[in-house]
């Protein structure tokens, strides 16, 4: 799992929120990569900044951040999505990181899924990537849209 906006806890005390998933058996990435089954998953919270946040900066910090993806990395779990990719929000306006899409671009991991905006549920695919926008609710904060289903061809 990794972090997002809402998620002060994780921000603020990390090594307290890291151990109480680590009880549950649940595998918190942080600006990190991880092995499964000879998948490679990369986690990363930060998205653009607006309002007051959590894991949320401006462009010259999150081209550092997304800097650090491995470049043999095959699934990306991000809080928010890229710039112009499922990231129109209900005001007409696109919410998605600009660096996060250079990123994306340049290394092509198999799949990346965020969240975030809410009204961007839905999967999309360009030049090979598979993108999908799993967030569950809308941006009235309803559960209205189904869990997402990705099988991965490896």
């Amino acid at each position: 799992m990794i972090a997002g906006n809402h998620d002060f806890c994780f921000q603020k005390h990390p090594e307290e929120s890291r151990e109480i998933l680590d009880k549950a058996g649940i595998i918190y990435l942080e600006d990190e990569a991880i092995e499964l089954y000879g998948i490679k998953f990369y986690g990363i919270p930060w998205t653009p900044q607006f309002s007051n946040w959590a894991f949320m900066g401006k462009e010259d910090f999150l081209m550092h951040k997304w800097a650090r993806v491995p470049t043999d990395t095959d699934v990306l779990i991000s809080h928010g999505p890229p710039r112009d990719v499922l990231d129109l929000t209900y005001d007409g306006e696109h919410a998605g990181g600009i660096s996060h899409l250079h990123m994306v671009k340049s290394i092509r991991p198999k799949l990346n899924v965020f969240g975030h905006i809410h009204e961007g549920y839905g999967h999309a695919r360009y030049d090979g990537v598979d993108y999908i926008n799993a967030s569950l609710m809308n941006f009235q904060y309803e559960m209205v849209n189904q869990p997402v289903l990705y099988e991965l061809e490896v």
